[in-house]
């Protein structure tokens, strides 16, 4: 059993030295996790306007695609019938990741920290107070001894989150968040090296985070232009969040945070969607047994890599690209377009690019934007409907009634209420290459699989499913696409419902009896987002081994309703 598991929730379950823990199932995990839970969202709402490093330019919105042209105050580039943004931002905006290589060349980017680094225990440092008083506080080692005295030691592997209160100034602006005096030196609270590396040498966590804009205090940033804080823990080949918000409203332990973010191949950092979900009860037993067995169990990857030349919906031509504003060194290998120091990238992409979530307000005015969705519906029982030998014989496949009823009468339940169910049909196995995506023939039609209307309603309606997914561009089957009809995506962003596109990965064992998390940074009145979604499959069984540094490709789950906060 994987100590770190043990440690975050010593003694939740009563175990004596005489008799061991009860395991619960897949499926009793599943519904524990979905619908016994509070889920946190721990991210800040960005836009052009949000607070941003002073060195980095400003984030811009593009509007490609609005519902109509009869809104004077909107002007579409590209067309109308739908709404389409075309974002153009910097990789540390919002609530962000830095990966070790943003600081240290030859260490990791975005798209190679593992899976097993993205689920943690959570531990929340509470220091808001002391900073309400002195905006200049760093962190100290007997803040965390009085942390560990009350809720034991840090585990191993934890997640460590810093709570000042600073994030109630993201609202405010960038001058609120910099804190600056008449000298130009800033006033922000930080962490101390005493402490980072108490927690990553001793401890062993695995990442950080904090609500301020800098690892380091801001006097130490304006005084000397230097990172110390941020260097250290990047050299060590471990991440960090920063910018993250509502750190009082998780508990101080005994919840599990899941940092999303969308696979950037060769990133340097990337808005993210970090939540924590926590048990109802603070130290409910059931939960915290259901969170040790989901934390030892395997972990899926269901999304592409995002790049700038992936397959994308026909509308969308060379709309991606990526500029570098800041390198390692000025060696003449690389060309900055603004200054040297670090590794710093500006990102342009439409909305709905790589592995994607299409919100409510894509197709339906009036309806939810991206920032709109709430946490609560990202964690959820996933259904895989596996179609693939049927499409392997007909391109042009439809999912029918008969499939989803083979599905309840082998696995003996209906498709549970708060489901994401996701449509297996390999076509994800044609990517990388936009022409087998498409799969166009010589008069242009497209032919690939695609949804019903008979099974979307009886899912969303009846099961009442709370999001659907698929591994092909569009919802709707290539046929109908050829000719401009989305009505089956229409259909389901109607019901205020959101999809998934462009999965991966959806084969053997992804049936039955795990959990899916999706994820994609807050963009404000979002209009999509690149997405990260992946499948935790509980572990039911004692392996005897550590879970952390495990990755696989496949694996199965079970039902919801719970509370976002």
């Amino acid at each position: 059993m994987n100590k770190a598991v043990l440690a975050v929730f010593a003694l939740a379950c009563l175990c004596t030295a005489a008799s061991a823990c009860k395991k619960l199932s897949a499926q009793q995990v599943v519904e524990t996790i979905t619908k016994y839970s509070r889920v946190v969202d721990l991210t800040n709402t960005f836009s052009d306007t949000t607070p941003l490093w002073h060195g980095f330019p400003a984030s811009t919105t593009k509007l490609m695609y609005y519902y109509d042209d009869t809104d004077p105050a909107h002007h579409p580039s590209d067309g109308t019938g739908f709404y389409v943004n075309r974002y153009c931002h910097p990789g540390q905006d919002g609530t962000h990741m830095d990966p070790p290589a943003h600081f240290i060349q030859g260490l990791r980017t975005i798209d190679q920290i593992e899976l097993d680094e993205m689920l943690l225990p959570l531990v929340v440092l509470d220091v808001h107070e002391k900073v309400a008083e002195n905006n200049d506080y760093e962190i100290t080692m007997e803040d965390v001894i009085e942390y560990e005295q009350q809720y034991g030691v840090i585990p191993e592997h934890a997640f460590v989150a810093l709570y000042t209160g600073w994030s109630s100034r993201w609202s405010q602006g960038l001058d609120a968040m910099d804190n600056l005096d008449a000298n130009g030196v800033g006033h922000t609270p930080g962490w101390s090296m005493e402490v980072l590396q108490y927690l990553y040498e001793t401890r062993g966590i695995t990442a950080s985070g904090h609500e301020m804009l800098d690892t380091d205090a801001g006097y130490v940033t304006t005084t000397t232009g230097q990172w110390p804080l941020e260097t250290y823990i990047l050299n060590t080949d471990h991440y960090q969040i920063e910018a993250m918000t509502n750190l009082g409203a998780a508990d101080a332990s005994g919840c599990l945070v899941f940092v999303g973010v969308p696979k950037i191949e060769g990133g340097s950092g990337f808005p993210a969607r970090v939540y924590a979900i926590c048990p109802l009860q603070q130290g409910n037993r059931r939960f915290a047994q259901a969170a040790e067995q989901l934390l030892a169990g395997d972990k899926f990857e269901l999304s592409h890599e995002v790049n700038e030349d992936v397959p994308h919906w026909k509308g969308f031509d060379n709309t991606a690209t990526r500029d570098t504003l800041y390198w390692y060194q000025n060696d003449g290998t690389v060309n900055a377009t603004l200054d040297y120091g670090f590794y710093a990238s500006e990102y342009c992409h439409v909305s709905q690019w790589s592995t994607h979530c299409d919100p409510p307000a894509h197709f339906h005015k009036g309806k939810r934007f991206l920032d709109e969705i709430p946490v609560s519906q990202m964690v959820m029982p996933l259904v895989v409907l596996d179609v693939h030998e049927k499409v392997e014989q007909n391109s042009d496949y439809v999912i029918t009634l008969d499939d989803v009823h083979e599905w309840e009468e082998e696995h003996n339940t209906r498709v549970p209420q708060g489901s994401f169910v996701a449509m297996r049909t390999d076509w994800a196995n044609r990517w990388p290459s936009d022409a087998e995506i498409a799969n166009k023939d010589e008069n242009g039609v497209f032919h690939y699989p695609g949804w019903s209307q008979d099974v979307l309603s009886y899912l969303y309606e009846e099961r009442l499913i709370t999001a659907s997914g698929h591994e092909t561009t569009d919802t709707d089957p290539g046929l109908r696409t050829t000719v401009d009809d989305y009505s089956l995506e229409s259909y389901i962003l109607s019901l205020n419902h959101y999809q998934i596109e462009l999965l991966a990965n959806l084969g053997d064992p992804l049936d039955y009896g795990c959990v899916a998390l999706t994820s994609w940074p807050k963009r404000a009145e979002g209009s999509g987002f690149s997405a990260r979604v992946i499948a935790v499959c509980p572990q039911e069984e004692d392996p005897g081994h550590n879970h952390h540094g495990h990755h696989h490709h496949r694996h199965h789950d079970h039902t919801h309703t719970h509370y976002d906060q």
